[in-house]
């Protein structure tokens, strides 16, 4: 039953894609070609959340909120740590809970049509994990985007957990959130995985999002940097298994 799900989901995808197609990517690349590249940028995040809450809700999720309240106002130089379970984790995050925020992903995620053109249209800072150079221009990506007041969101976790334990989150992925001094925001996703990579019907799927509270990383000595990826970690993993477990 899944795989006929996955074809209704895909066929009425393609025809929302066509259109995204027609009235974002094409004039935004032309945009873009012409040099105005904030605009560029612009008109895909007018669309991605849309697109991201129309896969939402084509998948049958039905999405549970916890700690909206911790949310920050400003989302100036805001970093953004969350636990990866599935593609769609980055749906949820920027179609429900609406963050802008470039994430970080694999290189690989340009060679998919149309999410290619939107990875790259919202700012995905690309990460080979073949090339420790990558990794380190990645660091140094995220830090620009977050000193130049923008926001990012991380996976530390480095790639998706494919049952129900959290991978080791690396402390690594927090330097440019610590280079940046930024505001961190920590998140917990559960929920996501059963819905579309391990999918096994039509019905609905529940997914779980905490939002925790805000980390700053300004300020900190020494001793401090060294303690807050920890402590983060933690807290992420706290929270995720304290949600409720996804129904098989």
């Amino acid at each position: 039953m899944k795989y006929v799900h996955y074809f209704f989901v895909g066929l009425f995808f393609a025809i929302v894609a066509l259109f995204a197609t027609i009235f974002c990517i094409i004039p935004a690349n032309i945009i873009g070609l012409l040099g105005f590249k904030k605009t560029y940028k612009k008109m895909y995040w007018n669309w991605a959340p849309f697109l991201a809450k129309v896969l939402i809700f084509l998948l049958n999720y039905r999405v549970h909120i916890n700690g909206i309240e911790n949310l920050p106002k400003d989302t100036t130089n805001v970093c953004y740590i969350s636990n990866h379970q599935s593609l769609l984790d980055i749906c949820a995050y920027v179609g429900i809970l609406k963050l802008k925020a470039s994430p970080i992903a694999k290189i690989e995620v340009l060679k998919a049509p149309f999410v290619g053109s939107f990875a790259k249209g919202v700012g995905t800072i690309l990460l080979d994990r073949k090339s420790p150079k990558s990794s380190i221009k990645a660091i140094l990506d995220g830090t620009k985007e977050l000193k130049a007041g923008k926001s990012v969101i991380i996976f530390p976790e480095g790639t998706r957990s494919k049952d129900l334990k959290m991978n080791e989150m690396k402390a690594g992925s927090y330097k440019m959130a610590l280079r940046a001094e930024s505001t961190i925001v920590p998140l917990t996703i559960q929920g996501t995985r059963n819905g579309f990579e391990d999918k096994k019907g039509f019905r609905k799927y529940d997914v779980n999002i905490t939002i925790l509270p805000a980390v700053s990383a300004k300020n900190l000595s020494k001793e401090e940097q060294k303690e807050l990826p920890i402590k983060v970690s933690q807290a992420v993993k706290d929270a995720y298994e304290k949600l409720p477990l996804p129904k098989k």
